[in-house]
């Protein structure tokens, strides 16, 4: 292995040419070199027993004695899998999005017997889960990203570099002020990647004719490409020149036949009427600062995805331009369009391409957009449109329409979306059978005619709804209305995970009436956020009765006197088995966190109880309830002025030891009354407790507690990673599948 044919990045940098090589080298070994399965398998155990740097080392060890017995080039990896190298790495703090692989995947043709893009990405997922696996790539907080080690890197490079070729210039990041000279001569790489370099000039035209992959992207100072550059680039697959800031193309780039491939996010180009690129098959212009929607789209009859999110600048897409696109897998324009079939502003009669041209695309099965209003939808269609992933959002406010966008990018798991300011009745039957009937999630947001989301349930049948966001809208007392004449008595969103209820001013109660048996049964995460005019119980008897609690509740910002009303329950039952998480944040008219018999509930396996700003609590727990904490962990209570004790003194029942066997950390913030955990002449055995953290507490002592490990008093570090984590908690629509 000739290790000084590969050009390596400086120490810590991680380079696109890893991570997709990485993914096929391992799994070509077996298919491709004829390694016998065996060996792959033994040297992706030793993750788990060999220090990283030992296994890259077996792993090298053995590619290079099986490289050696055969001799042959042969059974090296494909040149396809070995360019595919070209992702996105840097550091191992830079996270790389697993969609951007996978284009470039596509681009490479890696993806094998697939038929679509969607399937390709089904393959490129596979692909990295299985490295994630073997411990070659590291897993990212949010599941769209993943991240390689240094280690990896630097080894899969050399390993990838077989026989007497150069492979790949790979120097991402390095800090390069000039194009990599190599004695003037590319002939032999397939693939180059400068990215997020300080490069000011390439060259006129450099000779490459294996080149399939160049990586361009980020060089914030170069703001010119030659005219003949790519003249002598004639198999180049992908191309990536995002953010750079040209404001022209070169014209040599009509010679790239074989572009499959090709990035221009957040080019500064205007034009892109100069591509006349016949196999390509994949454009991504997301927001760059294009104004029109160029004609000469129309001419790219291979395309299959086309992304134009967020292109702020486009006002107006003509007509037979879209509608011609008939291989059109995939079609992404949030936050770039809306008008769809409406006038050109400053004309009388030229109009906006309709939705009918996206409705009669044959291929598409991936759409993301924006519609202005429901006058934007045709009542009829002649053909019934096949969208099996789609993210729509019909809000005439573009505050909305771009929030949608920006969550639709940085949030959201689910993959059929419907964000809409009006009700289910406005809507064509078309569309409430292709779009609201699959949804997953919905978003009702500023719909004033939303009068009953039971209605609302029956007309748009949502029931494999999984998310349900209402939000600013609705001009009842009562979200949930079952008591009202001509509701029908049937289980309702049996398929629903999430609720958000949010700012909702004229809501006075959740529920009124009996909740049928089935409804909610599947609900994990529920949020009532700013409905200021809230008031009693939360959940009301009836609705505990039948509810299954759902895991997380976070309340916030409500007039409610209490959380839980037990009152009328069926005694010797349990209730509340099923909650694990319990926010409650601004609260002003809070009295207690329960109404009637407390023994009714079961608190066994809450993990986590945050308490911030209910200013009328006087305790949180009562003895009882205290002794069924058995798997609490965190508790953090804060700016509660009226708490003077977390366990409430009951005459009935004293306890001489209070016990919380799994409590890890505690947190204790500006309660100036809090005296003691509980009655002063008990203790409290946490065992596990490793973090105390006791701030503007004036008369609270510490001294009752005790732990079989050591405590760690406010300590800083410790209480910023807390407060991060616990106070500003990520969306949790991506904690529920």
């Amino acid at each position: 292995m000739a290790s000084e044919l590969v050009e390596a990045s400086p120490r810590g940098l991680l380079d696109v040419p890893v991570l997709v090589l990485t993914l096929a080298w391992l799994n070509t070994l077996h298919l491709c070199l004829s390694l016998p399965k065996t060996d792959v398998c033994l040297l992706c155990s030793l993750v788990d027993s060999r220090p990283i740097t030992l296994w890259i080392q077996e792993i090298h060890r053995r590619f290079e004695v099986y490289y050696a017995e055969t001799n042959s080039l042969v059974s090296a990896p494909s040149r396809e899998h070995r360019v595919c190298f070209s992702s996105g790495f840097r550091d191992i703090n830079h996270n790389i999005n697993k969609e951007v692989l996978a284009r470039y995947g596509m681009g490479l043709r890696l993806f094998h017997h697939v038929d679509t893009l969607d399937e390709a990405r089904g393959d490129a997922d596979t692909f990295t889960k299985n490295l994630i696996d073997s411990g070659l790539l590291l897993e990212c907080d949010e599941d769209a990203f993943v991240k390689m080690h240094d280690v990896v890197r630097d080894n899969a490079k050399l390993i990838s570099s077989s026989g007497n070729e150069e492979l790949f210039i790979a120097q991402a990041g390095s800090a390069l002020e000039e194009w990599p000279q190599r004695d003037t001569r590319f002939e032999s790489y397939t693939a180059v990647s400068v990215m997020f370099n300080d490069i000011k000039r390439l060259p006129d035209e450099p000779v490459c004719p294996k080149l399939q992959a160049l990586l361009l992207q980020e060089n914030k100072n170069l703001r010119e490409i030659p005219s003949g550059f790519f003249n002598r680039m004639n198999t180049l697959k992908v191309l990536d020149i995002s953010g750079l800031p040209v404001l022209s193309l070169p014209p040599s780039i009509r010679l790239l036949e074989n572009l499959c491939t090709l990035y221009m996010d957040r080019c500064k180009s205007k034009d892109i009427s100069i591509l006349g690129l016949k196999k390509l098959e994949i454009l991504s212009l997301n927001r760059s600062f294009i104004n029109t929607f160029p004609e000469e789209l129309a001419e790219l009859t291979e395309l299959r995805m086309l992304d134009m999110r967020s292109c702020a600048y486009i006002q107006t897409i003509s007509p037979n331009i879209i509608s011609r696109l008939h291989g059109l897998e995939e079609l992404f324009l949030q936050g770039s369009f809306c008008q769809w079939g409406n006038r050109v502003g400053g004309t009388n009669e030229e109009r906006n391409a309709s939705l009918e041209e996206l409705i009669n695309l044959p291929q598409l099965t991936v759409l993301k957009i924006d519609i202005e209003g429901v006058n934007c939808l045709p009542r009829n269609v002649n053909i019934s449109p096949k969208w099996e992933k789609f993210d729509i959002c019909m809000n005439g406010s573009l505050f909305n329409r771009q929030l949608n966008s920006n969550l639709s990018i940085l949030k959201r798991v689910r993959t059929r979306t419907l964000f809409i300011d009006t009700t289910m009745s406005t809507l064509p039957d078309w569309f409430i059978k292709v779009v609201a009937e699959k949804a997953e999630m919905l978003i009702y947001s500023w719909c004033w005619n939303l009068k009953n989301i039971l209605v609302e349930y029956d007309k748009g049948w949502l029931f494999g709804l999984k998310c349900l966001y209402v939000e600013q809208s609705c001009s009842e007392q009562c979200l949930i209305p079952l008591a009202v004449e001509g509701i029908p008595n049937t289980t309702v969103f049996e398929n629903l995970q999430e609720l958000h209820i949010h700012n909702m001013e004229s809501v006075k109660e959740m529920c009124v009436g009996q909740l049928p048996p089935g409804s909610f049964e599947k609900l994990k995460f529920l949020e009532v956020q700013q409905c200021s005019y809230l008031e009693n119980s939360l959940l009301h008897s009836n609705m505990i009765q039948r509810l299954n609690t759902p895991e997380i509740l976070k309340v916030t910002g409500n007039s409610i006197t209490e959380v839980f009303g037990f009152e009328g329950l069926e005694e010797g039952r349990r209730y509340l088995e099923r909650l694990k998480e319990l926010r409650l944040d601004n609260l002003s008219q809070l009295a207690s966190i329960w109404k009637g018999p407390c023994q009714l509930a079961d608190f066994r396996n809450v993990k986590t109880v945050i308490v911030i700003k209910c200013n009328k609590l006087k305790f949180l727990f009562s003895p009882s309830m205290s002794q069924g904490l058995l798997q609490l962990e965190e508790l953090w209570v804060e700016d509660c002025s009226d708490l003077d004790e977390i366990i409430q003194k009951d005459g009935g029942i004293t306890l001489d030891k209070i016990t919380l066997p799994r409590l890890k950390t505690l947190a204790l913030q500006n309660l100036a009354l809090l005296v003691n955990f509980y009655d002063g002449n008990s203790s409290l055995e946490c065992p596990f407790l490793e973090h105390l953290h006791v701030r503007d507490c004036p008369n609270f002592r510490t001294s009752n507690f005790h732990s079989s490990k050591q405590v760690h008093f406010n300590n800083e570090r410790h209480y910023n990673l807390l407060k991060k984590r616990l106070k500003e908690p990520e969306d949790m629509s991506n904690a529920v599948e």
